[in-house]
C-alpha cells in the first residue's frame, strides 16, 4: 500500500514568520498536536519544518522564553523526514523509525505538501490489515470445513 492511501490529507500549516503564540493557538483551536511549517513559492506549499506541542513545551516554555520573542521558524524542527505519496507504507515507517519521528509530511513528485502520516495512521492501517488477515483465517477454516464434510 502507498503512503498516500493511508495519510491524512488535511494538514495544519503555518509559515515560518508566524508568531509562536499564534501557532500554539492554532494547535489548540484545531485540537492537533503538530503543524507543518511551509513556504509557498507560487507552485504550492513546500514543507520546511514541523512544530509539535511538545516542541512548544520543551523549546519555549521550559526555557522561559517569552512566546512574543520567537516565531514558528525559530522553534520548528527543520530536519524533516519527507515521505513521497507513492512510497510504500512499510518503507515510510522504516524511515520514520530510523529518524525517531512520529509524524512525517507527505509530498507529491514536486515536493508539494499533500498530507501527513503519523504513528496513529500507521497503527490504524496495521490494525485494519490484521483484521483482514484474521478474517481470512476464519474464512479459510469455514471453507475447508464446508468442503470436507
Amino acid at each position: 500500500m502507498k503512503t498516500g492511501d493511508c495519510c491524512n490529507r488535511v494538514v495544519l500549516v503555518t509559515k515560518a514568520d508566524t508568531g509562536i503564540r499564534e501557532t500554539a493557538e492554532l494547535l489548540r483551536k484545531s485540537h492537533c498536536g503538530s503543524v507543518v511549517v511551509v513556504r509557498d513559492d507560487g507552485t504550492g506549499a513546500h514543507p520546511v519544518g514541523i512544530i509539535t506541542d511538545r516542541d512548544l513545551v520543551v523549546e519555549v516554555l521550559a526555557c522561559g522564553i517569552a512566546p512574543e520573542q520567537v516565531s514558528a521558524g525559530d522553534v520548528m524542527s527543520g530536519d524533516l523526514v519527507l515521505v513521497g505519496e507513492d512510497e510504500e507504507v512499510v518503507e515510510a515507517a522504516a524511515r520514520m523509525r530510523k529518524a525517531g519521528v512520529r509524524r512525517a509530511p507527505v509530498v507529491d513528485g514536486q515536493g508539494r505538501l499533500v498530507g501527513i502520516v503519523t504513528l496513529d495512521d500507521l497503527l490504524d492501517f496495521t490494525a485494519k490489515l490484521l483484521g483482514v488477515m484474521a478474517s481470512m483465517v476464519r474464512r479459510e477454516i469455514a471453507t475447508e470445513a464446508a468442503h470436507r464434510t
